[in-house]
């Protein structure tokens, strides 16, 4: 079977299950074949010549291994692997329009907003051994100064996370527990479905507060009280 990355990239858990059946899956891009996913002894796949380990807890230097030379987009949470598809245009309407009235809010603040691709590597505890990655759709930055050969090594304040199917159970079950215990301070998840979106606060490794806020009211943060973002101009 012949596959174009963008295939991959849409559908990989589907793919991946096709070589775990023992099936030739061939990666092509530009209409040349470029690279196979493929079931070997061990259990290991190789994918871009990369190693991505099936059935195992990847270690975050495993992960920094696997994901340095690809050109597709991964996270890393509690030593799983999850592959990211490429947002939908309403995906990518709805981060644009947030972004703006953060930026906005923002502008005489020293806190910035920032957008995915960006790394966040995240620990329960400083006596947790695993390293968590992930690339929240919207961040709310505060440390910029937090970097190390141009990585962002910091905890952002606020992170949202904009819906889709494919990350849907992710955002709002593992994230949400990952998000409660690292130091974010608040968690917006946005459900474009149902043009809503839902706050949660932290304190404590514990969720403090929660609210939801559905088109056409007028969502407030709990972190910045001042801020308000009117829905019907988002959704």
């Amino acid at each position: 079977m012949k596959i174009t990355a963008t295939d991959v990239k849409n559908s990989f858990g589907k793919y991946l299950q096709y070589a775990l059946d023992g099936h030739e899956v061939i990666i092509t891009k530009n209409g040349r074949s470029v690279a196979q996913i493929a079931k070997l002894s061990d259990d290991y796949i190789r994918e871009e010549e990369a190693l991505y380990v099936a059935n195992k807890k990847m270690s975050y230097e495993e992960f920094i291994l696997f994901t340095e030379e690809s050109d597709f987009r991964y996270e890393l949470i509690d030593g799983e692997v999850f592959m990211l598809a490429s947002p939908s245009f309403e995906h990518q309407d709805i981060s644009i329009k947030l972004s703006a009235k953060f930026l906005e809010f923002l502008k005489d603040h020293k806190c910035g907003i920032y957008n995915a691709p960006l790394d966040i590597r995240l620990k329960r505890d400083e006596n947790d051994q695993n390293t968590s990655v992930v690339q929240p759709d919207i961040m709310v930055i505060c440390d910029k100064e937090n970097r190390v050969d141009g990585k962002y090594m910091g905890i952002p304040e606020l992170v949202i996370e904009i819906l889709s199917p494919s990350t849907r159970s992710k955002d709002m079950l593992k994230k949400l527990d990952l998000y409660t215990f690292t130091g974010i301070k608040e968690y917006w998840v946005v459900d474009p479905d149902q043009n809503l979106i839902f706050i949660y606060y932290f304190e404590d490794s514990k969720i403090l507060k929660t609210n939801s806020f559905k088109k056409p009211e007028i969502l407030e943060s709990f972190l910045y009280p001042d801020f308000k973002i009117d829905l019907s101009q988002v959704f």
